[in-house]
């Protein structure tokens, strides 16, 4: 994740922080008998804003000899593993996130007018990969794969170099 949107989470954070501590006195100067209502509704505001980064923080993609292992964030949240042997082809492609997928994530779309599962986080270059079995993701069946990397063609040939 760029270091800008760290410092976004940063400041939203201390805002709400300091949204709490102001807007407390003023609940509890008012009601104060229900100032542990104002500390309920506030608590999972920022619970929110703290695991937006802990969970959606990076795309971690590992490559050993048995399996392409893709997880989202810091606490590793929605592994899916790959099978090397279930891969029959991996391509790097160029593609259009927000158009063909509805944005970056796990998501369900058409790539050349094929259902493709993709895992992105950022940018809009990735490697597509054919299975040799289909997979079922979101409750949509699929033999097609798209892994968003900023380095597509590096993916790619290590890809190759462990299915050959």
């Amino acid at each position: 994740m760029p270091g800008w949107l760290y410092l976004l989470f940063l400041v939203a954070i201390v805002a709400s922080i300091g949204c709490y501590v102001i807007l407390r006195g003023a609940v509890e100067s008012d009601a104060p008998t229900q100032s542990w209502l104002w500390d309920l509704t506030w608590l999972p505001s920022l619970m929110l804003l703290l695991g937006i980064p802990a969970f959606l923080g990076r795309l971690v993609i590992e490559l050993d000899g048995a399996a392409l292992i893709v997880r989202f964030g810091f606490v590793s949240i929605g592994e899916v593993r790959l099978p090397v042997w279930g891969i029959e082809h991996a391509e790097p492609v160029v593609y259009r996130p927000i158009r063909q997928f509805g944005g970056w994530g796990w998501r369900v779309g058409q790539h050349a007018g094929e259902t493709t599962v993709v895992y992105s986080l950022r940018g809009s270059t990735g490697v597509i990969l054919r299975l040799r079995d289909p997979i079922r993701s979101l409750f949509r069946k699929t033999d097609r794969v798209l892994i968003g990397s900023l380095r597509p063609e590096a993916l790619a040939s290590a890809l190759t170099r462990v299915i050959a």
